[in-house]
């Protein structure tokens, strides 16, 4: 099936195969590698051999929420607020006439 598919990448894609490799690897990153092994044989199905036509099949599937790997309460967060100057974003008076 992978095989099948790669070689159809290659033949409507040229160049561009690795692109569109790199892409629906990248999916990997939010579905589950199911998911993407299902997407792959329906674009097979339909003969379609485009990153998009996968991704298309992925975003109808409902995604898990992530899961927190830590316990939030033992995240070391520094005591105090956190302030930054902002200094740097103030607007000239001639500035502010300008956009009013």
């Amino acid at each position: 099936m992978a095989k099948r598919y790669l070689e159809g990448l290659r033949d409507k894609n040229g160049a561009n195969l690795y692109w569109h490799l790199a892409e629906i690897l990248s999916y990997q990153e939010i579905y589950t590698p199911e998911d993407i092994i299902a997407a792959i044989k329906e674009c097979l199905k339909i003969g379609s051999y485009h990153k998009n036509s996968v991704k298309r099949l992925l975003e109808r599937k409902e995604i898990a929420p992530l899961s927190c790997a830590c316990d939030p309460a033992s995240v070391n967060m520094p005591p105090g607020k956190i302030k930054r100057d902002l200094s740097c974003y103030a607007l000239k008076e001639s500035e502010v006439a300008a956009v009013s």
